[in-house]
């Protein structure tokens, strides 16, 4: 289960990080200083990057594995 869990959480982890890298980029691009909505969209998106990589890790392995954590 252990090792499940690592391999979709670090196929998910560098999915997301290629797409906060590009939501950096094109902030970078858009403000010309760290206001309020720079701070929404960067901060919003890792949060939103974390639970879905939390949430999808969880439930691959609610998928695959019972209660005991028995191979279904």
């Amino acid at each position: 289960m252990w090792q499940v869990a690592n391999q979709d959480a670090a196929y998910i982890s560098r999915r997301i990080g290629f797409i906060l890298l590009l939501i950096g980029i094109c902030c970078a691009l858009l403000f010309d200083r760290q206001t309020d909505w720079f701070w929404y969209i960067t901060v919003g998106a890792v949060v939103a990057g974390t639970m879905y990589m939390v949430g999808y890790t969880e439930w691959r392995l609610q998928q695959m594995f019972d209660e005991e954590g028995k191979r279904k």
